[in-house]
């Protein structure tokens, strides 16, 4: 009877780190050759980008090992990996205009959080970025 206890929790053991691995694999496969827009920062929203104006818009592009987008008023590129689900992001940097107060601000806030990412996850449409000080909420753009 120990045996046949011991077989069984033995198997539900391998069955269950399999399905933690394929999760884990659809969600980087997810997150390669993807686009995004963000749509708040721990609650806030992000205001529509004004008609005519260059600033305003937070993107973020994922390639196989790279990234780039726009933080409000610059452009940022970076390169990052994936290891046990975690993202780490590595050597982002951008161009250096200033703009709107408030918006660099939000700017600031957007690059410490991709600078600092302590989890991610995707469900559906929606990718959320955790960081210590803040999460980042995006929305999946059709390509």
């Amino acid at each position: 009877m120990k045996r046949l206890l011991f077989l069984f929790i033995s198997v539900l053991l391998v069955f269950s780190c399999s399905s933690t691995a394929n999760n884990s694999k659809n969600n980087i496969s997810s997150l390669e050759n993807t686009s995004w827009k963000l749509v708040d920062i721990s609650g806030e929203k992000i205001p529509p980008k004004p008609d005519g104006q260059r600033f305003g818009e937070f993107t973020l592009n994922i390639g196989a090992d790279s990234i780039n987008g726009s933080s409000g008023i610059n452009s940022f590129f970076g390169s990052y990996t994936v290891n046990n689900g975690k993202i780490t992001t590595k050597g982002i940097a951008g161009t250096l205009m200033a703009g709107p107060e408030e918006l660099m601000k939000l700017e600031g806030r957007y690059l410490k959080a991709l600078n600092d990412i302590k989890s991610y996850k995707i469900i559906n449409n929606t990718l959320k970025i955790e960081s210590d000080t803040d999460t980042l909420t995006f929305q999946k753009v059709s390509q």
